[in-house]
């Protein structure tokens, strides 16, 4: 990877605005000051996974936002409007309360000043379901007063907007809440047992929380506690107003125009301009051929890092896209003009190669007509066509397009009327490098006849058995004993 140094200056502008930040933090009172913040100026925040992910569309969900790069966070937004409230737990976890929205999905995001998070997560707005009081149609109503026994959660900070869930007994028909004798918000009666609500704002301190319905209220005595929000206490105003610097996201590279793709046999070879680096150094180039799914990468350290070549099939038309890349992210795409490669030009004799073909059964020396070969070719340019010819006289066999390592595997048929004797199969392509390559494999044809079994050479054994037989009775003859004549 290429790095740029930059100048000293910016780096000691940072340090004496952390310096300045640290001493009015450092004057301000020790008491309830928290420790500073870390300051994260990486890049944009990234929301991974919010829970829960649904909630009621009056708003008032209290949820948890998971990701990276939130400190200093400034804003949390669904679907484009604020959050009721937010608080920043750490730099991988923000708790926020949902504002009201319209039922269905709506997208979460977090920012940082002017950066904004790419890509947010997903939270589902439901109806509330609102069980209306039963009202007998004829006696008047009759019924307890409400019992309040917890709020969950039972604390929440000053400004209010808390969601809280109310359990007790008798809640149905709920007409208002009350937490510290101001009327809480969002009332929504769950059941009987259960009424949820948003806190208002509030002096801090522990408050009585009252439900109340047509048979009179219920309340719990110090049942919820008011906190200053940590952004309120003392000695962190100053790092308030610090954190909320504008973070400019980082840009990706500019686009590699222009592309220039040369068709050539099986191949396509592809050059492009340099791309200019915005806020990270250009750290190599990604080339994809379409149709696919022929592709090339460079790094900027390799020799030639603005060119490559692509295996293609011929006949096909093709248009290559170039982007750069860069910690900050790929550039838009380069585009080059539509080409077509060629299919290799079979020659009248064979090439002179020292590579060799082998078949499914390794590497054979022999054939008979109509036989059927499996050829098997390596070390051609990926997603290329290659042919497949038999010489002497050249006739092609077929063609096959590699695969992702340039190897082929091509099922070819031996002519059934081919002459007897020696033949050379031929696989010719491109190589990765978009030069000429071809690799041979030599084979004798016999007859039919003698393909089916072995070869027999000398003079016809019929003809041989039998003067061999008529040489033994001859000889048995001659050694015969005679007998002695009389006198």
């Amino acid at each position: 990877m290429l790095r740029r140094r930059g100048s000293p200056l910016p780096n000691l502008v940072l340090a004496g605005l952390l310096l300045a930040g640290l001493t009015a933090a450092a004057a301000a009172p020790a008491t309830d000051a928290p420790a500073p913040v870390p300051v994260s100026l990486a890049g944009q925040p990234v929301v991974s996974t919010i829970s829960p992910l649904t909630g009621p569309s009056t708003g008032a969900t209290t949820v948890t936002i998971t990701g990276t790069g939130f400190t200093g966070a400034t804003a949390v937004t669904f679907n484009g409007t604020d959050a009721a409230s937010f608080t920043v737990d750490s730099p991988t976890q923000i708790t926020a309360v949902t504002p009201a929205g319209t039922a269905g999905p709506v997208l979460v995001r977090v920012a940082i000043g002017a950066c904004v998070s790419s890509a947010g997560g997903s939270f589902t707005y439901t109806a509330p379901v609102v069980v209306p009081p039963v009202i007998p149609p004829i006696i008047p109503p009759i019924g307890l007063p409400p019992i309040v026994t917890s709020i969950s959660p039972a604390s929440g900070s000053t400004a209010g907007g808390t969601a809280v869930t109310i359990t007790g007994s008798f809640l149905s028909g709920a007409t208002g809440v009350s937490v510290g004798g101001s009327a809480a918000t969002s009332v929504v009666v769950v059941s009987a047992t259960q009424v949820t609500a948003v806190t208002p704002a509030h002096a801090a301190g522990s408050v009585s929380v009252s439900v109340t319905t047509v048979f009179g209220s219920g309340t719990l005595p110090g049942g919820y506690t008011y906190t200053e929000p940590p952004l309120e206490r003392a000695g962190t105003r100053m790092q308030k107003v610090f954190f909320q610097m504008p973070v400019a996201c980082p840009a990706p590279p500019g686009v590699p125009a222009p592309v220039t793709a040369t068709a050539g046999t099986s191949s396509i070879t592809v050059h492009w301009a340099a791309a200019t680096p915005h806020d990270s150094p250009v750290t190599g180039y990604t080339v994809t051929a379409s149709p696919g799914p022929a592709t090339c990468t460079t790094l900027v350290t390799d020799a030639d890092p603005l060119g490559c070549v692509l295996g293609a099939t011929a006949g096909v038309q093709y248009t290559v896209s170039v982007v750069a890349e860069s910690a900050a992210g790929a550039s838009e795409p380069a585009v080059s003009d539509p080409v077509t490669p060629a299919a290799p030009v079979v020659p009248l004799a064979p090439p002179d190669t020292p590579l060799t073909l082998t078949t499914d059964k390794g590497r054979i020396n022999s054939a008979a007509p109509g036989q059927q070969i499996v050829v098997i070719g390596t070390g051609f340019a990926a997603h290329s066509t290659a042919t497949i010819t038999l010489y002497s006289a050249p006739l092609t066999l077929g063609t096959v397009v590699t695969d992702g390592n340039g190897d082929f595997s091509k099922p070819v048929t031996v002519p059934a009327g081919i002459a007897t004797g020696v033949h050379t199969v031929v696989a010719q392509g491109v190589a990765p490098s978009g030069n000429p390559r071809a690799m041979k494999l030599t084979v004798t044809v016999a007859p039919r006849a003698a393909a089916a079994g072995l070869a027999v050479t000398g003079a016809p054994a019929g003809p041989l058995a039998l003067a061999g037989l008529a040489m033994v009775l001859a000889g048995a003859v001659l050694l015969r004993p005679r007998r002695p004549r009389l006198g």
